[in-house]
């Protein structure tokens, strides 16, 4: 499963992840620059709570930072630096 995004309008599909990982539930931050998204080993279907889990961040870019930490439950709030 890999990550899309779109015009409001549904045309210009973009795909925005491509690798081996099952890509969920991505959230942007406020100003817009940054993506972040749960990602899971290949095969993994729904979000199961005895597989282990990497929280990944993506910028504008699209370089991929990992942090490879075993998450059972979280919430995410981005707050503005400074």
């Amino acid at each position: 499963m890999q990550i899309w995004r779109m015009r409001p309008d549904g045309s210009g599909p973009e795909q925005v992840t491509s690798d081996e990982f099952n890509n969920w539930f991505p959230h942007l931050s406020p100003e817009g620059k940054r993506m972040v998204f749960l990602s899971y080993e290949k095969g993994v279907t729904d979000h199961p709570p005895d597989k282990d889990v990497m929280l990944r961040i993506m910028r504008a870019l699209r370089t991929v930072e990992e942090h490879d930490e075993k998450v059972e439950r979280f919430t995410l709030n981005w707050v503005k630096a400074g």
